[in-house]
């Protein structure tokens, strides 16, 4: 599985960030990501947090999530 620079081989979990363009400041709001690659073929499960800024409740529970896994 790949996303953007970061590859998970079957049955693997990867941290990485998925990069993105330098804002009007210079900034690279650099997007944080955990892959895991099931170790048989199957459907594909997004999961995405924080879309607007303030609203931190989504990545809560993302982690609280990935913590169970």
């Amino acid at each position: 599985m790949r996303v953007g620079n970061l590859e998970a081989n079957p049955g693997e979990h990867v941290f990485g960030y998925l990069e993105t363009a330098a804002s009007r400041s210079g900034l690279r709001p650099d997007i944080p990501v955990h892959l895991f690659a099931g170790a048989e073929p199957g459907p594909t499960l997004l999961v995405q947090g924080a879309i607007h800024g303030g609203e931190v409740i989504g990545s809560i529970a993302i982690l609280n999530f990935i913590g169970n896994l």
